[in-house]
């Protein structure tokens, strides 16, 4: 059992490192984009937010009244 472990071990090991490489590259081109895209969603979703608390407040005013 114990050798049937380490056979699979070293080649799982050696997977891992093969693929931490490209993952990390991956994430790096990743981040610059998701963060425009972040930024550039932001601006839209807060006045969406502003827009929507008027009628929001009112609303629950409405109910609970």
């Amino acid at each position: 059992m114990s050798r049937l472990r380490e056979e699979v071990q070293g080649p799982m090991s050696r997977l891992r490192e093969e693929v931490q490489g490209p993952m990390s590259r991956l994430r790096e081109e990743v981040q610059g984009p998701m963060s425009r895209l972040r930024e550039e969603v932001q601006g839209p979703m807060s006045r969406l937010r502003e827009e929507v608390q008027g009628p929001m407040s009112r609303l629950r005013e409405e109910v609970q009244a």
